[in-house]
């Protein structure tokens, strides 16, 4: 939810998930609402973790769904904002696919932060801009 207290020239939103990791069985739960998607990758596999309803925290006294995962050791995962997969391509004009991030995202590795500069290199190459148009936010977590 967004302060009354805050005006238009301060206020923003960025779009993502809750939930809570409980380290005694390797059980993270979450909640997306209409946020994108977090993105769990082990195993060389991509796990979309999703759960329907609206944007979390948009309105008051909303229920929310939730769901539960079990993390291996060594899984990464990923929130992020809509702007980090919605951009335009200099190829083509076309946007480029939710899948086609989830797949880049798959194939990038190395060590904690590392997958992120692998991105905003790439997406600035492909969208053949050094700045974006819409907000670019990204946090990642390593399980131990």
């Amino acid at each position: 939810m967004i302060p009354s207290r805050w005006t238009s020239r301060t206020t923003f939103i960025l779009p993502c998930g809750t939930g809570f990791y409980r380290k005694s069985d390797r059980t993270l739960t979450f909640s997306s609402g209409g946020h994108p998607p977090a993105l769990l990758i082990s195993g060389g596999e991509a796990q979309l973790l999703r759960t329907p309803g609206m944007i979390v925290g948009g309105m008051p006294d909303m229920t929310y769904t939730s769901d539960s995962v079990t993390v291996d050791p060594g899984a990464r995962f990923f929130l992020y904002s809509d702007g980090v997969y919605e951009l335009k391509k200099v190829s083509d004009g076309k946007m480029w696919e939710f899948d086609e991030f989830s797949k880049f995202m798959k194939g990038a590795g190395g060590e904690l932060g590392k997958p992120i500069d692998m991105l905003i290199d790439y997406t600035r190459e492909l969208q053949g801009a050094e700045l974006y148009e819409d907000d670019f936010s990204m946090v990642e977590f390593v399980f131990a």
